[in-house]
């Protein structure tokens, strides 16, 4: 898989690596050093776009994957390293652009195609991201997260059955991936089973008990389950998580919740 970050080297020599391009790039801007502008290469600025990224620069980034195209056009890394970069600045048309021009110069990297399914989904383009999460998992059977993003797809297109069978192969593959578990729980709620539902969100808040949202949607799947006392006390910690992670608005609704429930309890029929 085309990868937009390599491997780290030791820190002394990404320090000299960075000096001697940033140096070299003064040069040439001045005018000073002809022969250097034979020396930098479309690699130079793929690790500095790389560096950047990793620093937070994301607007440099771009500035450098963009040299890298222009001395190296033929490179896929360099759109690659560009759309991801256009991704996180949310220019998700800039990066389908992008990724669709890796796709044209590397067509059996399943990685591109499950990049550019994530920019396709963050378009609202479902369709479009389930027929490239699909590729990607016929070239590359091994990308897990792309069962994931391709379950989340089919579920905003309405196949909630074919997104909990891609929900199963990522939780296959990631077993102890909590969200995941969340997020396959409010799919099995949302089919109508209650049981299933409640085992992921146990299993998803035994690795992160401090899972606000995991809390609360085991509170609302004990209510379905005439788990009453049960529910009250998720919902009561779902509040506690709520005000700790500085959510005001969540821990009020959910208390007002609470406030509900306990109010029908002593009501007489």
């Amino acid at each position: 898989m085309i990868r937009m970050a390599r491997q780290w080297h030791g820190l002394g020599e990404m320090a000299w690596r960075m000096t001697l391009v940033t140096g070299a790039l003064a040069l040439l801007m001045m005018g000073g050093w002809r022969g250097v502008a034979a020396q930098i290469t479309a690699d130079d600025f793929l690790a500095r776009g790389e560096d950047k990224m990793e620093s937070g620069d994301v607007a440099g980034a771009i500035e450098d994957f963009t040299q890298a195209i222009r001395i190296e056009p033929s490179n896929a890394e360099g759109f690659v390293g560009r759309g991801f970069a256009q991704s996180a600045l949310q220019r998700y048309s800039a990066a389908l652009d992008d990724f669709s021009q890796a796709i044209r110069l590397a067509p059996t990297d399943g990685g591109v195609y499950a990049a550019r399914a994530e920019v396709r989904a963050a378009l609202n383009d479902h369709p479009g991201a389930i027929q490239d999460f699909s590729q990607a998992l016929g070239l590359d059977p091994a990308l897990s997260d792309a069962y994931a993003g391709r379950a989340v797809s089919r579920e905003a297109t309405g196949d909630l059955r074919g997104a909990l069978e891609d929900f199963n192969q990522a939780v296959r593959a990631n077993p102890a991936d909590g969200e995941l578990l969340a997020v396959r729980g409010a799919l099995l709620f949302r089919l109508n089973d209650s049981r299933g539902a409640l085992q992921d969100f146990d299993a998803a808040l035994r690795i992160n008990p401090s899972d606000a949202e995991a809390m609360f949607s085991r509170g609302m799947v004990r209510t379905s389950l005439n788990d009453k006392p049960g529910a009250l006390a998720d919902l009561q910690e779902a509040v506690r998580l709520y005000t700790a992670q500085g959510n005001a608005q969540q821990a009020a609704e959910v208390r007002q919740m609470i406030t509900d429930m306990q109010s029908e309890q002593v009501t007489p029929d």
